[in-house]
């Protein structure tokens, strides 16, 4: 099942749990919800993207940092991980997809509040493995693949990123739109070419206006 579908079905059954003679307002979401970690680095102050990694590690990024981090499933840090070869305009979100010698996350710098950028750009990095033989991870890493993409209906702020295995495809969900927007791009061509523009699916209904922020 797609992240995306997965996450639109646990708002509807959070949404749908409070009593049924108990109206639940527009946009509230009901049900209990449990705390099992705290993020240990005060480096993380905006985490704008989270992914789920291999043997329970976490991928998360800030918003305009240039850094990767890793934690444990707690929020302990494990690893602060410069990314060379990107920029950092408005980093959103990450996604974890296949590659041809394992697994790649895509780092979405495809946020934009004021909608005035023709272009967005994933940056794709090979999932950081820890040295066997120390434990830890390298300092640093490098982009194995930019791509520029372009949306079809002009620019959006892009702040929600998936990777969907049915399709084999990169979900992009914009956040400003009432109703919010819906893009994809295929994996093969987002790694294969540096310019696409990005296929619009359609939209999602039923979402409260974003804050400005």
């Amino acid at each position: 099942m797609s992240r995306p579908v997965l996450l639109l079905m646990t708002i509807a059954a959070l949404t749908a749990c409070g009593p049924a003679e108990t109206p639940v307002p527009d946009g509230v979401i009901t049900g209990a919800f449990e705390i099992v970690g705290q993020l240990e680095s005060k480096k993380i102050d905006e985490a704008s993207g989270l992914q789920a990694g291999y043997q329970g590690r976490y991928f998360v990024i800030n918003d305009d940092v240039k850094h990767l981090f890793v934690i444990e499933e707690l929020g302990r840090l494990l690893a602060r991980i410069k990314v060379k070869g990107t920029k950092d305009r408005d980093w959103e979100d990450l996604a974890r997809l296949p590659g041809d010698d394992g697994f790649l996350l895509a780092i979405g710098d495809i946020g934009d509040n004021d909608a005035g950028h023709r272009n967005l750009r994933i940056y794709f990095v090979e999932e950081p493995e820890p040295d066997p033989d120390t434990g830890r991870f390298a300092e640093d890493i490098r982009r194995v693949h930019s791509l520029s993409l372009r949306l079809p209906d002009g620019p959006h702020d892009i702040e929600s990123m998936a990777y969907e295995p049915h399709g084999d495809r990169l979900f992009l969900v914009s956040k400003r739109d009432v109703p919010m927007h819906v893009y994809a791009v295929s994996r093969e061509q987002a790694l294969a070419e540096e310019d696409l523009v990005a296929e619009k699916l359609g939209t999602i209904p039923g979402f409260r206006p974003p804050t400005r922020k």
